[in-house]
């Protein structure tokens, strides 16, 4: 996964944007346009982005583990309320 705190911070801009810029992260993170270039080559090796003229996208596979995350949420709450029903028809001493 993401090595260093810069590159994390570009990931989760990728996560909430779906698109970063390499002239705006220069500019943020006061790196070279070869660090950002760097960076983002990095995330795309780990398969988290793909680069673009300019910049990078949220590659579609993290994407996709982002929205199976929410949907393993949903199902453990779902699996909750039903573990929670069952129970209430279990009485006192009753295996």
């Amino acid at each position: 996964m993401v090595k260093n705190k810069r590159t994390q911070q570009i990931y989760e801009m990728l996560l909430k944007n779906e698109e970063v810029y390499n002239k705006k992260l220069t500019q943020l993170f006061k790196v070279s346009d070869m660090t950002i270039r760097r960076d983002l080559e990095q995330l795309e090796k780990e398969g988290l982005a793909v680069r673009t003229h300019g910049g990078a996208v949220l590659s579609n596979k993290a994407n996709q583990k982002s929205e199976d995350t929410e949907m393993e949420s949903d199902i453990d709450r779902q699996k909750r309320k039903i573990c929670l029903k069952a129970m209430s028809f279990i009485k006192n001493k009753q295996k």
